[in-house]
């Protein structure tokens, strides 16, 4: 949830203001669930800094790990839909700094239940 992730921050800097926005630009709820290619802003003073949010398994950015996103990691492999951006971190799910099949072997796992996705 947005709110839990600002406390974490707001705990380090209280002075830090905290924005996060879906894909679209628009503004995020402080109920609403962090999604992959969610963009949050941290700006404390005159520093800001801009984030993109990644869940390993949540391809498609719906917050969600289900068969949507083992259709997109497929499809990024065979190549008719590449993954970019947080989308493409995402995908990389074993954390080998590389999009192959053993991170749809990973995300099959997790789907059938013998394995969770660590974040």
């Amino acid at each position: 949830k947005v709110s839990a992730f600002n406390s974490k921050i707001t705990k380090v800097d209280s002075a830090a203001k905290i924005t996060v926005k879906d894909k679209n630009n628009k503004a995020k709820s402080t109920t609403a669930t962090l999604v992959t290619g969610d963009k949050i802003t941290i700006t404390s003073g005159s520093s800001s800094k801009t984030y993109t949010v990644v869940i390993y398994g949540d391809l498609n950015g719906d917050g969600v790990i289900n068969s949507g996103d083992l259709l997109k990691l497929r499809q990024h492999l065979i190549g008719t839909n590449k993954l970019s951006g947080g989308y493409s971190k995402s995908g990389d799910i074993n954390k080998d700094n590389t999009i192959n099949s053993g991170d749809l072997l990973k995300l099959r796992q997790h789907l059938i239940g013998t394995s969770k996705i660590t974040q």
